[in-house]
């Protein structure tokens, strides 16, 4: 991972989730951006309340650098004051910048739930076409000794998908916990086929340069068993990959996100599943 993507909206939120970015991914390329809108006005009143907005962007993101350079002496850091929706900023970024992962906060009490109810999370996360870290505001800076990786074993993936979380865990000497929650009534006896059983010998390949595990858990209800999971097991950075069907799609549907009232401490990274 060497470009990294930091998004602020000048709050103290967005200053935690650049920080434990920082942190995790050490000494690399960083682009801190705030991406701002005008409200509806006329073409002339237009104008004018967009030079005012640049020239705050400019300010705003002159104070975060001036904060982060002294307590990161030296880091690599470009400013960008982006015109335009957040999830757009980060569209084009990640393509001039060749950005490998981004880093974002959330807000209120539940990472889970802000991720997919906040104001620029879920779009962020859903156009996005990098890995995206959210990180909320109760997060502990340490580096995550437990990586929870929530995984459908029956769905193969380009092997490249798994390169951040094997990044981290060289870094952090992270243990990666690889786990599938299952249906009993569903799956039998036995939680995987033969096929998964190919499919998890492919991933033995993926993550034989890390700690790593894998872990069945039963439980009828998928998002009760992946909480149980994270809290059993002590996981510092819950994984999952998003899809276009699926695990990830399935479960944080709208509907469905006030049932996971998820630890506040916890990042989540949402890898994407290579369009093919």
């Amino acid at each position: 991972m060497k470009n990294i993507l930091l998004l602020t909206d000048f709050s103290d939120n967005s200053l935690h989730a650049i920080n434990y970015g920082i942190n995790l991914f050490g000494n690399v390329n960083y682009t801190l951006l705030h991406a701002y809108r005008s409200p509806h006005a006329g073409a002339s009143m237009l104008v004018s309340i967009n030079d005012v907005l640049l020239k705050e962007a400019k300010h705003g993101l002159d104070d975060f650098k001036k904060i982060l350079t002294e307590e990161n002496p030296g880091i690599n850091l470009t400013l960008e004051a982006f015109y335009g929706d957040a999830e757009m900023g980060v569209s084009s970024l990640c393509e001039t910048r060749k950005i490998d992962v981004v880093v974002m906060g959330t807000k209120g009490k539940s990472n889970i739930e802000n991720i997919f109810i906040g104001s620029n999370v879920p779009g962020v996360v859903s156009s996005s076409k990098v890995p995206v870290i959210a990180v909320p505001n109760n997060c502990n800076l340490k580096l995550p000794k437990r990586v929870g990786l929530a995984i459908d074993f029956t769905e193969n993936s380009d092997s490249s998908i798994f390169d951040p979380v094997i990044s981290i865990a060289k870094k952090a000497k992270s243990e990666v916990m690889l786990f599938n929650v299952y249906d009993e009534d569903d799956m039998g006896d036995k939680p995987y086929s033969p096929q998964e059983d190919l499919q998890r010998s492919l991933l033995d390949g993926i993550f034989e340069e890390v700690d790593y595990s894998f872990h069945y858990i039963e439980n009828e209800d998928i998002e009760k068993g992946i909480i149980d999971f994270v809290d059993r097991e002590n996981i510092d950075m819950l994984t999952m990959i998003s899809r276009k069907y699926g695990l990830f799609k399935r479960i944080f549907h709208r509907s469905m996100t006030k049932r996971l009232a998820m630890n506040p401490n916890i990042p989540l990274l949402v890898l994407h599943e290579t369009e093919v």
